[in-house]
């Protein structure tokens, strides 16, 4: 599957990179989560209004939004990961770092595992959604998860190989596949 990149894709790619020594292995996959567009317009409309004309009947517009925004972006992520499979793979490289945020940093890691499906082997960088508040902590993670061996277990699209979430058997891990 031959991807197309658009400069958009590029500078996001090359802004997704910074600071990692793992570059994101890419994939072609849904970009648009309409609901929280739609939950973010909303919610922004009735907030402008309220705060311009000093009415907060307007907040009964925003907060809707804003929860048709979140329980539409769940909904939207189970529906993209429906009919994903649980497959082995092995974890050939990872790569721990501080992320800045608002609040100040946060730890985040990047892999690069293989794994073979219908006969094809594919690399992949897995996505996963947790930050971890010390190096200690998600150490204790990685080695709960990952082997000594480096085997390890992902969420794969099959219709999309490339495309693949960390499995961490946590809540999000339930509610999602």
């Amino acid at each position: 599957m031959e991807i197309i990149e658009t400069r958009l894709q590029k500078f996001q790619g090359r802004f997704d990179n910074t600071g990692w020594r793992i570059p994101l292995v890419t994939y072609d996959g849904p970009k648009k989560n309409w609901p929280v567009l739609v939950g973010a317009i909303v919610f922004l409309i009735g907030f402008v209004l309220c705060f311009h004309t000093r009415q907060p009947v307007y907040l009964f517009v925003a907060l809707p939004g804003f929860a048709f925004g979140m329980i539409g972006s769940l909904i939207f992520a189970k529906l993209k990961r429906r009919g994903w499979v649980k497959m082995p793979a092995v974890c050939v490289d990872r790569e721990i770092r501080t992320i800045h945020v608002p609040d100040g940093v946060t730890w985040s890691f990047r892999l690069l595992c293989r794994f073979a499906l219908d006969g094809k082997d594919y690399s992949v960088t897995p996505y996963f959604w947790k930050g971890f508040i010390s190096e200690n902590a998600i150490n204790k993670f990685l080695a709960a998860k990952i082997r000594d061996d480096g085997n390890c277990f992902l969420y794969v699209n099959p219709k999309n190989p490339l495309q693949a979430d960390f499995a961490a058997e946590d809540v999000a891990d339930k509610f999602l596949h």
